[in-house]
């Protein structure tokens, strides 16, 4: 995005979604009932205060809103930002953003989201016409440019990694300084409080997360939830640092839900490892909930751990020429194309002399496995 106007449109949008309960409407059909774990009735109410993402996170791995539901989010969101005194002309420039990525995908394919949502032409067209049908003097409106540029300078591109990134399914976490394998083939996502994988077959979650306390505090309160039924803790070190290990099960609505919770302590963090499927399954997850468990470590590779993000850099134009000139003079390390998309523009399109052009400097670390 270029301007608040079009940010605003965004958040509209997904506000949209909430204004008119989607992911309430969603989460009460089979689309995530499908999960073989039973989301959100599948852990006692205990369990769910150290899960939260079970019912939360995980569904919306799977949580996709259908076309009706986002061309719906588009007029509300239209209607929020237009009265929030946005000019929503710039709705449109969101849309031909869409638009070009699904040109940058090429070969046929397409970004996920195009698979729920409806064409960006179409979505433009329809936009266009609540603004014809509109007496609104949207000249008068705020666009924002400007303002967002200056907020924007500097700005990480993309997943940060000193949050913690993936190389397949190995998580590495810079500033923690440790690693984690979850199973390969495995979905997984890094939340802001846990990172979590979910089995191919929906059957089977790993979390990981911060706990309070020592291991024997978090084991201990863990444990001890009602309606927990708690196997004996074993004491052991997992890659030299001390852990606690037992296995639970818990009846939900819908089945009896089986599992590993691990308790470990590294830097003077207590780091609690939850693995869970439904009972009748854990004898075959069993090996790899230990396996995922097990390669909790320190993490030493230096490219790794110096891992630095993309940024987002505004450069004037030195003089009149074409974005891709500019970027022969200010090389991004992303393509040409995406400078273009992330500009607005083609990168035939002339540039005034002075113009603030977005370009996005170079991360410091390795997608490919190191360890």
């Amino acid at each position: 995005m270029t301007n608040e106007a079009e940010l605003a449109s965004v958040l509209g949008h997904e506000s949209g979604h909430v204004a008119a309960r989607h992911s309430v409407q969603q989460i009460s059909q089979a689309q995530v009932a499908q999960l073989g774990l039973g989301i959100g009735s599948m852990l006692s109410s205990g369990i769910r205060q150290y899960s939260d993402l079970v019912g939360t996170g995980l569904g919306l791995l799977f949580l996709k809103f259908g076309r009706d539901d986002e061309t719906q989010a588009d007029q509300l969101g239209y209607g929020y930002a237009l009265a929030d005194g946005y000019d929503v002309r710039e709705m449109v420039s969101v849309f031909e953003m869409l638009e070009a990525q699904s040109r940058m995908s090429g070969g046929g394919r397409v970004p996920q989201w195009q698979s729920t949502h409806p064409d960006p032409g179409n979505r433009i067209k329809a936009t266009q016409q609540r603004l014809a049908a509109s007496q609104v003097d949207f000249d008068a409106k705020q666009v924002g440019e400007d303002e967002f540029l200056r907020v924007i300078d500097g700005m990480v591109y993309g997943e940060n990694p000193r949050q913690g990134f993936f190389r397949g399914t190995l998580f590495l976490h810079p500033d923690l300084k440790f690693k984690f394998r979850f199973p390969d083939g495995w979905k997984t996502q890094n939340g802001s409080d846990a990172v979590i994988g979910v089995s191919s077959a929906q059957d089977a979650v790993i979390e990981l997360r911060i706990a309070a306390g020592t291991a024997a505090e978090a084991s201990q309160r863990f444990l001890a939830q009602e309606g927990l039924q708690a196997g004996p803790v074993s004491k052991r070190d997992i890659n030299g640092f001390p852990a606690l290990t037992g296995d639970f099960s818990a009846q939900s609505d819908q089945t009896t839900v089986r599992g590993t919770a691990s308790f470990i302590e590294f830097h003077q963090l207590t780091y609690q490892i939850m693995a869970y499927t439904p009972s009748d399954k854990f004898a075959s997850y069993s090996q790899v909930f230990h396996q995922s468990i097990t390669s909790f470590d320190r993490l030493t590779d230096p490219d790794a751990l110096d891992a630095q993000p993309m940024r987002l850099r505004l450069e004037r134009a030195p003089r009149a020429m074409t974005l891709e000139q500019f970027d022969t003079q200010h090389p991004s390390s992303i393509s040409v194309d995406e400078v273009a998309l992330i500009n607005g523009m083609g990168k035939a399109d002339q540039l005034r002399s002075g113009q603030t052009v977005k370009r996005v400097s170079e991360a410091r670390h390795r997608s490919s496995p190191s360890e």
